[in-house]
C-alpha cells in the first residue's frame, strides 16, 4: 500500500504541469505560470472565477493560447456549470 501512495505522488500531471512547490526541489522555470500572461498575478480561484464568465467558445479559444490557459480552460467545474446552464439542469 505504501508503494501505491509513492507512485501517486510521482505520477505526472495529465497536462504536464506541476505545483509551484516542486520548483523548490527541482529548480527551473514553471511553464504553467509563465504561460498565463497577465493572469499569473491572480491565484487559481480568481482565474477560475474570471473564466467562469466566458462561454464555451471563448474557453475553447483561450485553451489554444498557452499551456497554462489550456489547463485552466479544461477545468471540469467550468464545463459542468456551462452544461447545466445550457440545458437548464
Amino acid at each position: 500500500e505504501e508503494g501505491e501512495d509513492a507512485s501517486l505522488l510521482e505520477a505526472p500531471h495529465p497536462y504536464g504541469v506541476q505545483p509551484e512547490g516542486n520548483l523548490l526541489f527541482r529548480g527551473g522555470t514553471n511553464l504553467f505560470t509563465t504561460s498565463l500572461g497577465k493572469l499569473r498575478g491572480l491565484d487559481d480561484a480568481a482565474v477560475l472565477l474570471v473564466l467562469g464568465k466566458l462561454d464555451g467558445e471563448a474557453l475553447c479559444r483561450l485553451s489554444a493560447a498557452s499551456r497554462g490557459c489550456y489547463v485552466f480552460a479544461h477545468d471540469a467545474n467550468l464545463w459542468r456549470d456551462l452544461l447545466l446552464d445550457r440545458f437548464e439542469g
